[in-house]
């Protein structure tokens, strides 16, 4: 560099000049970065990887998840892994994590500070189905959590809800073994159709620290007469709707509105402890947060309305009726009190024979819930004015926002 810099010195040409500055420039740029201190990037924190578990123990697990079940005693032929616990951690190594470097399995001498674990729980599973022109249409889903906790502690430290669902058609009645194709397509089956590919997303955003912030949870889900009125005519069970609004709301509220989210554990936990049985038949406790700020859900209920008819098919309007209100920790302080409603459209083909209302039903209850949601996140006067109390709920979700910034 030297002898070109000379050289350089004895042509005066405005071109050479300016080549003469640009390495004598580059010269002192390189012996700057050279006798600077390097900056590396902050390390990855160490993630243990625990598996696939149910929410609650045995013999709740069994009642509430029976195809999940009996899927989780299937093992490979080659190491006798469990084929469910195998096919959650390829996608938990394929997906995108910098902040996490993930460890299969738990390591045998944890120490504080390293000992953070990662977990999938199971929290819902669904089959539901009805016959329309001879046929019958299939519906199935899968609800769950990523957790991250302290695995010496038993702590969560963030929870990540997931969820999927699958639709299809088929000819002849329904048994437990097209059920069971169906769950088992949704731990295994195409990528946006998985469990598992959904809950492979949440890892980007996830934090092994607990959250600086204040928690957020769904602490009740009540029915009132007229919503059990309805579930009553469906032969519904009210526990398994009271759950899955439960999840929907959780799952909705986390992916509109970025909240630390705390789960719904109702029958699930004791106090702000969690039971979770994993694959190779464990149950640990695990304990949750403290929520600051609580929710409650009223399910208030549901209306059927002929909306057209002609000679081919009739369309039918399903609401769904339901009262969000937001407390702070002890509930001595109301953030938001507000009546929703919503309503979806279903076209029904003239002579089908065994309608399942009560899917359309649970349709408009989900698609009040993401509105809801969006509304907390954004809201909308126009629509708060069809569906909603207008400026009074407004007003309060004004409010509710700089409250749950607290919450991020």
């Amino acid at each position: 560099m030297k002898k070109i810099v000379y050289a350089l010195r004895f042509r005066f040409t405005p071109r050479l000049l300016e080549l003469k500055l640009s390495l004598q420039f580059l010269s002192g740029l390189l012996l700057l970065i050279t006798a600077a201190p390097s900056f590396s990037a902050e390390p990855a924190t160490n993630v243990y990887f625990a598996g696939f578990a149910l929410a609650g123990n045995w013999a709740e697990s069994e009642k509430a998840f029976p195809i999940s079940s009996r899927l989780l005693q299937e093992r490979g032929s080659k190491d006798g892994t469990f084929l469910i616990q195998e096919e959650l951690w390829k996608h938990v190594q394929s997906s995108s994590h910098p902040k996490l470097a993930i460890k299969p399995g738990l390591a045998s001498g944890l120490v504080p500070g390293d000992s953070v674990a990662m977990a999938f729980v199971l929290e819902w599973e669904n089959v539901s189905s009805e016959t329309v022109a001879g046929r019958t249409k299939l519906v199935a889903d899968l609800h769950g959590q990523m957790l991250i906790f302290d695995f010496e502690s038993k702590k969560v430290m963030g929870s990540y809800p997931a969820a999927v669902q699958l639709l299809d058609v088929i000819d002849g009645p329904v048994n437990d073994r097209i059920k069971e194709s169906l769950i088992k397509s949704l731990y295994f089956g195409k990528a946006g159709n998985s469990i598992f590919a959904q809950a492979a997303k949440r890892l980007p955003s996830m934090s092994v620290k607990p959250s600086t912030g204040n928690y957020i949870q769904i602490v009740s889900v009540d029915l009132e007469a007229k919503a059990r009125q309805t579930l009553a005519e469906f032969r519904a069970d009210p526990q398994v709707l009271v759950s899955r609004v439960a999840d929907a709301f959780g799952e909705r509220l986390f992916e509109n509105n970025h909240v630390a989210y705390i789960p719904y554990t109702k029958g699930l936990a004791i106090g702000h402890t969690m039971a979770a049985r994993f694959a190779n038949g464990d149950i640990f406790q695990l304990e949750l947060p403290k929520p600051d700020y609580r929710i409650h859900l009223n399910v208030r209920g549901y209306k059927k309305l002929l909306i057209d008819s002609n000679n081919v098919e009739s369309a039918w309007g399903y609401a769904s009726y339901m009262n969000v209100t937001i407390k702070n920790f002890d509930d001595s302080t109301v953030y938001l009190d507000a009546p929703f409603k919503f309503a979806v459209t279903k076209n029904v083909v003239s002579g089908t024979h065994d309608q399942d209302d009560w899917s359309a039903f649970q349709e408009s209850t989900f698609a009040l819930i993401n509105q809801i949601t969006l509304q907390i996140a954004t809201p909308d006067s126009d629509w708060l004015k069809q569906w909603a109390d207008g400026n009074s709920t407004m007003s309060q979700l004004k409010n509710l926002s700089r409250i749950l910034d607290r919450t991020r």
